[in-house]
């Protein structure tokens, strides 16, 4: 209950890193299933190298940030153009910090890479999407529910 309170509280300096990072997390579980994949948790180390666009993760990116608007604190924008400012900065910062690369084909993929016995991109990226998820979790959850909810708002005019 303790680290919630703390987590709550620094969520809001990771969240353009953090939704890259689910972001990325979901293109690589649809990568996964279009190739034939179940996209579960079994321990597939295939998903560690999935290369994607960068503008399909921007695309993604932005869908989440306007999905989670409510949730978190934004920096200051003035449309997409913004969105593409704030998205450019965060990816370069997460490539210096050696969470993200750029593969041979101009991708971007999760820095596998082991420095003192550590995966510290695999590592981080985990940790961004783990600290993210459970907001995004939420909305799926209710998910059922909007039929349900949009038939009602319309039964009550």
């Amino acid at each position: 209950m303790e680290l919630s309170l703390f987590r709550n509280q620094l969520i809001h300096h990771f969240v353009d890193e953090g939704l890259i990072t689910c972001a990325m997390y979901t293109c690589e579980k649809e990568y996964i299933i279009s190739k034939g994949g179940s996209g579960g948790d079994g321990g597939d180390d295939s998903a560690s190298r999935v290369e994607i666009d960068v503008p399909k993760l921007f695309e993604m990116t932005a869908f989440l940030s306007r999905l989670l608007k409510l949730e978190f604190i934004y920096k200051p924008s003035r449309g997409e153009e913004t969105m593409q400012v704030n998205f450019d900065r965060a990816l370069n910062r997460m490539i210096e910090h050696g969470i993200l690369v750029y593969s041979d084909t101009n991708k971007i993929c999760v820095n596998d890479a082991v420095l003192d016995g550590e995966n510290k991109g695999t590592r981080t990226y985990l940790f961004l999407c783990a600290l993210f998820w459970h907001f995004i979790d939420r909305y799926q959850g209710r998910r059922p529910l909007l039929p349900f909810l949009c038939s009602r708002l319309t039964d009550s005019r």
